[in-house]
């Protein structure tokens, strides 16, 4: 179409017709500007439906980074009622409720914590890389944003409460044996020497409240976790479709 312009362009040129000739070099100018416009166009359009695709491809990521940690969060919830039951039926030994090998057995495994995992692989992925930019609904990067910084703290907190309050003094107090705990001829659980008045305020009125008292608030912790884990994503599945 150009080299037509450019051959009628040159005749008129040459037979001398200006108005005629100038008619068509607008017209060779405004198809060239067409042309160009046209090709930027495309290639936006292109662009535009390349990081929607990617905006897509991200979103079902985090979608399934959340519903693993909805997984994590269930794992821990369940773990710490278990404990909690455990820690009221260890009180029971001060009433005859239960036997010295069961209540071994339940310090035993209320010495034991559970390490709460931050499953953010591609929220942080996208951080370090900047393609959160691809993220371009405001208001689910913002929820993303803030839900990343609540992870983190749920995070720590279980963590840190676990290490001081189960390693560092419960755990201490049943893996000294301060109790006494062993066993006779017989091969029978026993406390050498009775459980002292001391000892049995350490353990009962103390250690035991504190243990059930943690896995109570770390399920309360974790739950608000969970709320904002749900609702997080429900926005992403309803923005999807």
């Amino acid at each position: 179409m150009i080299t037509i312009f450019r051959k009628i362009r040159m005749k008129l040129a040459f037979e001398n017709k200006i108005g005629r000739y100038m008619r068509y070099a607008i017209g060779e100018i405004l198809l060239v500007v067409i042309g160009i416009l046209l090709a930027l166009q495309i290639n936006t359009w292109k662009k535009e439906t390349q990081n929607r695709k990617l905006e897509k491809t991200y979103l079902e990521n985090l979608k399934e980074d959340l519903i693993i940690q909805q997984e994590i969060i269930d794992v821990q919830t369940e773990y710490e009622l278990n404990r909690s039951a455990e820690a009221d039926t260890a009180l029971r030994f001060l009433n005859g409720g239960i036997s010295v090998s069961e209540l071994t057995r339940l310090l035993d495994s209320l010495s034991a914590r559970h390490t709460f995992v931050a499953n953010n692989v591609t929220f942080d992925n996208l951080g370090k890389t900047g393609n959160v930019i691809h993220i371009r609904n405001a208001e689910i990067l913002n929820a993303l944003i803030r839900y990343d910084k609540l992870l983190d703290y749920t995070t720590m907190v279980v963590n840190n409460n676990s290490i001081v309050l189960i390693d560092g003094q419960f755990g201490k107090f049943v893996n000294d044996n301060s109790l006494g705990i062993s066993l006779n001829n017989k091969g029978e659980v026993g406390i050498n020497n009775g459980l002292s008045g001391e000892k049995r305020y350490l353990l009962f009125h103390h250690h035991l409240n504190r243990r059930k008292n943690l896995s109570e608030g770390l399920i309360e912790i974790v739950n608000l976790l969970s709320v904002d884990t749900q609702v997080l994503i429900e926005n992403i599945d309803a923005y999807l479709k």
